[in-house]
């Protein structure tokens, strides 16, 4: 009976837990429309959004919404509120005359609780070129660093791993020496079985300690 009242009891402390990994869904949802095909737009064009709000799924009439915008990761240029008429507002953004992004963020307060959006539009954003000169002496510094790492052999280990081959594709962990002696890098190698010559995809597992494994990104080479 004990046993039995404190398994019960570790479950009670697990399933609030669980429920918490659940990502947060809000009880509004904004819906934000430009009047162009997509979110990008032409330099000196202006540039406009609808804005429509719905709670639990209601369409809201006849609220405020304050807004900003202004040039991405700058303070706004410009600022005001839209009343809802027929569960529509319709909000400019703007225009820019060189490359970049716009940001529009909106704010509104129901049932005394404020939410919050925030879009940005983009103007001709593949014209964009990097802020940051290159430094004088990065051409010597990247000599030096590749001088000093080509005196550390790469070794390179790899094991077939059966549990995420198939028919389609061979894995194989892969482990390499680089840099400085004893210091490795992990990776998972997968290649198609099927002949002829393929793109290669690299795929980072990103910041953080997790589990490493190739399943979410090994239907490309399958």
């Amino acid at each position: 009976m004990k046993h039995a009242a404190l398994l019960f009891f570790c479950l009670l402390l697990i399933h609030p837990a669980r429920a918490q990994n659940y990502p947060y869904q809000s009880d509004v949802l904004w819906v934000t429309t430009p009047d162009h095909s997509n979110w990008l737009y032409n330099l000196n064009e202006e540039a406009s959004v609808t804005v429509s709000l719905y709670e639990y799924g209601i369409l809201q009439d006849g609220i405020e919404i304050s807004y900003s915008t202004g040039p991405e990761m700058m303070p706004a240029d410009k600022s005001g509120s839209v009343t809802v008429k027929d569960g529509k507002a319709v909000i400019a953004v703007g225009s820019m005359s060189e490359p970049g992004f716009r940001d529009c963020k909106l704010r509104v307060e129901l049932g005394g609780q404020e939410y919050r959006h925030h879009i940005k539009v983009g103007f001709e954003p593949e014209k964009l070129k990097p802020y940051t000169q290159m430094p004088e002496d990065f051409s010597r510094f990247w000599e030096n660093a590749k001088e000093e790492a080509s005196k550390c052999p790469m070794t390179v280990e790899k094991v077939f791993v059966p549990e995420y081959s198939s028919d389609l594709v061979d894995c194989y962990l892969v482990k390499l020496q680089v840099h400085k002696k004893d210091r490795y890098v992990y990776g998972y190698l997968t290649v198609p079985k099927k002949e002829g010559k393929f793109p290669a995809v690299f795929s980072p597992p990103g910041a953080g300690i997790k589990p490493m494994n190739p399943l979410k990104d090994i239907f490309y080479a399958e």
